[in-house]
């Protein structure tokens, strides 16, 4: 499975990451059905699936880079480099 091959790599270049569905339920409003249950329009309805399926498709495939807002533009350029040799080994 390519996911695990590429999460291999980016553990092997020293970069941290999270894997976003761990996060989604809190994070991502297509997950707040006790929210949008309350709403007539939004009742019955699987809100991933029907309202928001692209969104859930993209999160659910998702991880978290670690960029940080005081990041300076030489350790960003080291993260890409980093990203860019891990896709590579798995992409050849």
């Amino acid at each position: 499975d390519q996911a695990k091959v590429f999460s291999c790599q980016l553990q092997q270049q020293g970069i941290t990451f999270k894997n976003l569905p761990g996060a989604l339920n809190w994070h991502f409003a297509g997950t707040w059905d006790y929210i949008f249950s309350k709403h007539p329009m939004y009742q019955q309805k699987n809100l991933e699936k029907y309202i928001w399926p692209q969104s859930s498709c993209l999160l659910r495939r998702a991880i978290a880079l670690p960029i940080y807002l005081n990041m300076s533009k030489g350790a960003i350029s080291v993260l890409i480099d980093k990203l860019h040799d891990s896709l590579c080994a798995i992409i050849a």
